[in-house]
């Protein structure tokens, strides 16, 4: 599968195929598992408590409990940013 991540506001955009998929059942394992600075590249893997904060304030973010969440890899081809 291929993924396009599009910014509406700005034309930016990330177009590539799917490297891996990774489920998770919290956000404490995923960034635990992929690496803070993976998933939130402005924090240092030190700072799991703030990554956790961050993605704790996404909209609907009490849902990863009852459902997970996934990691996902983009092998990226182009790129506007």
């Amino acid at each position: 599968d291929t993924l396009l991540l599009f910014d509406k506001k700005t034309a930016k955009y990330v177009f590539g195929p799917i490297a891996f998929k990774h489920e998770y059942n919290s956000f404490e394992a995923m960034l635990i598992g992929e690496g803070v600075h993976n998933m939130l590249p402005f924090l240092s893997d030190k700072d799991l408590a703030k990554g956790i904060s961050v993605y704790s304030q996404f909209p609907g973010a009490e849902r990863v409990k009852l459902f997970g969440c996934v990691a996902i890899g983009i092998d990226v081809r182009e790129a506007r940013v």
